[in-house]
């Protein structure tokens, strides 16, 4: 398709209106320099022969890349028919090709346009050309047509290898020479041709394709010449010159005939001359007919959409089912449209009186649209048992805005239903919540219970030490050291974990765990070993799980609660910080729970003498900090002993 890089007929679409097919974008040929056409007769004919000369070279590229053209016909015809017109229906303005890796380690282009996409998995020779070119894409305008993008492509091909080394610029009347091309394309307008701009984007290695309308050739020259001669511009004149023209086509062709009886060597050049005469006219007749045709369906396009357009804007507010209100810049209603009026006869009100129905303070809102014309305003009323929801709209070539509204009543209606059904579903979760988490409180001390209950000796010792680390985990919670770490959730999980602390004991055989005398060092090692039983435990129940809970505390509780601050407890001997802080906090409450109960070795020793051995152990069996939260809610922890006091306790006190 022969296109005209110099002139662009203006398009009678309104201003500012993109997205129609044909429709004249800004950047266009007629802003690049195109309007000018050479003013002589040598500067048309230069024209025309470049014109012919870029057609021929057109067919010479076509036929040495054949095999391109070949596999990317029927891709630019499935394009132009099938994606680009489902595009065009959605207002969708380009297609972006780009190749992508398929399961099977082989290459596929794909097409995407906003949310969609495309899969072309024939397109092997367009694939091979990227991938030669180095193209990361390819943007095709949806505007476009078949015949446009395979020239596009040959175009690229042509000058592909200049790419990397041209300058940008324009491509002048030469607009075929190859570094003029590549220039054209590496410039900020493009390259234009076939009614198309080509613009090649080095940096992103892509390759876009604007559609650009422009007459053809033919078509253009028949225009150019209408306008230098004002007398063809008047159908009569062409009706009275159509008779003559056919009577002197009739004696040329009949110059043969009488040649004949002359001279038949004579007569046989006058054939060949008409003959070649005739294929010339017939090809350049049908051509421009073409031209006329692919101009006269651009206009015709063009103006239907306009008219289209037109005539829905016209009718927008009689059609509207919403309300629809023209305020005058007093807030005076100026026009309702049907819709409201049927909307005030069905709520009993006047239709003069439909200011019953709009927004308090009328003439405020109104000033506020006018004196803000580049935004709405939203206001929702309720009026004779509605819900309306208005959006102010400034119009500000009349000085008036236009209130559109909406009765939302329906929908208030749902939400509230909706807030209700919430609030019902919120109680619900809360007391299954609830239920769930007493359930596992109860399973938790259960468990530890199991364990607990072949300790003759221990009685309400799981319930004192969960309390006594929650009050040192509060006493600790602002304490640079620990501020990072410990938080209501964490101290919850901590609450939960530390009856699980001495769960490994029920791997301690009974004879060592019920003796009731001293333990032998080997019974002693055994002993120790409950921690490693309970951590090993816990640490698989963890893994289980899968994701994080209040295990992974009681883990390190039940592995390290029996560590020393100094590095001499067991079963590692972990020292200082190494120790996990939340056995840092146990080991302190286990210690204390022990000298304030009575054991079958010792009796109970009291508050204060606890205090006294808890002081003493300060920085050697325990964290230096952690006593000091104890010291700081010594009291509280006294009011927990006598709280969940054992039995025997209280019946020897």
């Amino acid at each position: 398709m022969e296109s005209d890089t110099d002139t662009k007929q203006p398009s009678p679409a309104p201003a500012g209106e993109t997205g129609a097919r044909g429709a004249v974008p800004d950047g266009g040929a007629s802003s690049q320099g195109r309007a000018c056409i050479p003013g002589s007769i040598a500067g048309k004919a230069a024209l025309v022969a470049g014109h012919l000369y870029g057609a021929a070279l057109m067919r010479a590229l076509t036929l040495r890349h054949r095999w391109f053209v070949r596999n990317a016909r029927p891709l630019a015809a499935h394009l132009e028919a099938e994606v680009f017109r489902r595009l065009r229906e959605d207002r969708v303005a380009w297609l972006e090709l780009r190749v992508e890796e398929t399961v099977d380690g082989g290459r596929q282009l794909v097409g995407t346009a906003d949310d969609r996409s495309f899969r072309f998995p024939g397109a092997h020779a367009l694939v091979e050309f990227m991938g030669r070119a180095g193209l990361e894409a390819i943007r095709l305008d949806t505007q476009l047509e078949s015949g446009q993008i395979v020239e596009a492509l040959i175009a690229l091909l042509y000058v592909r290898s200049r790419l990397d080394s041209a300058a940008p610029g324009e491509p002048g009347y030469t607009a075929w020479a190859k570094a003029r091309v590549a220039g054209a394309m590496l410039g900020a307008e493009g390259y234009h041709k076939f009614c198309a701009e080509m613009r090649f984007y080095p940096e992103e290695r892509r390759y876009d394709v604007h559609y650009s309308y422009c007459e053809l050739l033919f078509s253009r020259v028949i225009t150019t010449y209408v306008e230098h001669r004002p007398r063809f511009g008047d159908h009569r004149v062409l009706f009275r010159t159509a008779p003559r023209a056919a009577l002197a086509a009739l004696l040329v062709f009949s110059v043969p005939a009488v040649l004949i009886l002359w001279n038949l060597y004579a007569a046989a050049v006058a054939v060949v001359a008409l003959g070649v005469l005739a294929a010339l006219l017939t090809g350049l007749g049908i051509h421009t007919l073409g031209a006329v045709q692919y101009t006269r369906e651009h206009h015709d396009l063009l103006l239907k959409e306009y008219y289209d357009r037109i005539g829905i804007l016209s009718r927008f507010p009689e059609a509207n089912p919403n309300l629809v209100v023209k305020l005058g810049e007093r807030g005076q209603v100026v026009y309702t449209n049907p819709a409201t009026r049927r909307f005030l006869r069905r709520v009993g009100v006047d239709e003069a009186a439909c200011e019953r129905i709009l927004p308090d303070d009328l003439p405020g809102l109104v000033a506020e649209c006018l004196s803000d014309a580049s935004s709405s305003h939203e206001a929702e009323v309720r009026r004779f048992g509605r819900h309306l929801r208005f959006t102010l709209t400034a119009f500000p070539d009349e000085r008036a805005v236009i209130a559109a509204g909406s009765d939302v009543t329906y929908l208030r209606k749902v939400e509230q239903e909706l807030r209700v059904l919430n609030q019902g579903l919120e109680r619900l979760v809360e007391e299954r919540t609830h239920e769930l988490r007493e359930t596992q409180d109860v399973t938790i001390l259960s468990l530890a219970g199991l364990a607990e209950t072949r300790d003759p000796e221990t009685g309400q010792h799981l319930q004192r030490t969960r309390e006594y680390v929650r009050v040192l985990a509060e006493a600790l919670r602002s304490h640079p050291r620990f501020e990072d770490v410990l938080d209501d959730q964490v101290i919850e999980h901590l609450y939960k974990s530390v009856p699980l602390h001495d769960i490994g004991k029920v791997g301690v055989p009974d004879a060592i765990l019920r003796k009731p005398g001293p333990l032998t060092d080997e019974e002693r090692e055994i002993m120790r070993q409950h921690t490693v039983f309970g951590g090993d435990a816990l640490r698989s129940a963890e893994e289980r799980l899968g994701f994080d809970s209040f295990l992974g505390v009681a883990r390190d509780i039940a592995y390290h609660h029996h560590e020393r601050w100094d590095g001499a407890g067991y079963p590692n001997g972990l020292k200082g910080d190494a120790i996990p802080w939340p056995a840092r906090l146990m080991a302190l409450a286990d210690v204390y729970d022990a000298l304030m109960s009575a054991r079958y070795y010792k009796e109970a020793f009291g508050h204060p003498k606890t205090r006294a051995l808890i002081l003493q152990e300060r920085g050697a069996h325990f964290d230096p900090d952690v006593v000091d939260a104890f010291l700081a809610r010594e009291e509280e922890f006294e009011a927990i002993a006598a709280r969940f006091a054992d039995e025997q306790a209280v019946e020897a006190g």
